[in-house]
């Protein structure tokens, strides 16, 4: 807000702008700054964006792993917010998870139908289930796609979900090794899978680079392809 009494001579009604004022001052939810150059305003948005960012990602926990958990975290919140549920398709993936015997699912429709909202929004509901460890990756926004980095990012995230998984010499092991030693059941939720693939010659099976799961563990995977 800009300071009180500047520029008031630029205002129609002076009454109703302190009302405004007042009651964005009282709006009891956001920070309210006053300001009285335009440089000044600049500063103080400049250091709040440098605030959150040393918030979101502090020098003390600056690793990649916990970065791109950051952005991932922040993907799913964003895809939440622009979700329309879908009751139908929802109990599919209910009963694929809980209660199928079969280890792998496909999700998939035209870029833009709502694939990815929707299995964000799954996530948030169900992250306080006990039964698997979840973990999941959203290729559309995140640091980077390549295959090597996805498992190496599965892997780091198992082993801070199982403290008894810390020692050095479990990250020298493959995820699949891992997910043995983490004594439960993971559920790995990749969306996107197109962007690993050739679009001209395309087919799930060959997502050859994911590891084998031990029985119990399953595998859900999106794409905007048409093949599968």
């Amino acid at each position: 807000i800009k300071r009180s009494g500047e520029n008031s001579s630029e205002c129609d009604s002076p009454e109703m702008l302190e009302t405004l004022k007042k009651n964005v001052r009282n709006n009891g939810r956001y920070p309210v700054y006053e300001y009285s150059t335009f440089e000044e305003l600049a500063e103080r948005v400049e250091n709040e964006f440098i605030e959150m960012l040393e918030r979101i990602f502090p020098e003390s926990d600056d690793s990649g792993c916990n970065r791109e958990a950051s952005l991932q975290h922040c993907i799913v919140r964003q895809l939440c917010d622009v979700y329309v549920g879908n009751e139908e398709e929802r109990k599919k993936i209910d009963d694929f998870v809980f209660n199928s015997p079969k280890a792998y699912l496909t999700v998939s429709g035209p870029s833009g139908i709502g694939k990815s909202a929707f299995l964000a929004n799954w996530i948030e509901e169900n992250s306080d289930q006990s039964r698997f460890n979840i973990l999941y990756f959203f290729t559309q926004g995140a640091s980077e796609t390549s295959n090597e980095y996805v498992l190496e990012y599965f892997k780091e995230t198992l082993i801070r979900m199982c403290p008894r998984l810390s020692d050095e010499k479990d990250r020298d092991t493959t995820l699949a090794e891992i997910i043995q030693k983490s004594g439960k059941p993971v559920l790995i939720i990749l969306d996107g899978i197109e962007v690993f693939q050739n679009v001209d010659n395309w087919q799930v099976n060959s997502m050859g680079w994911l590891p084998v799961i031990p029985d119990g563990s399953k595998i859900i995977l999106s794409s905007s392809n048409g093949e599968r």
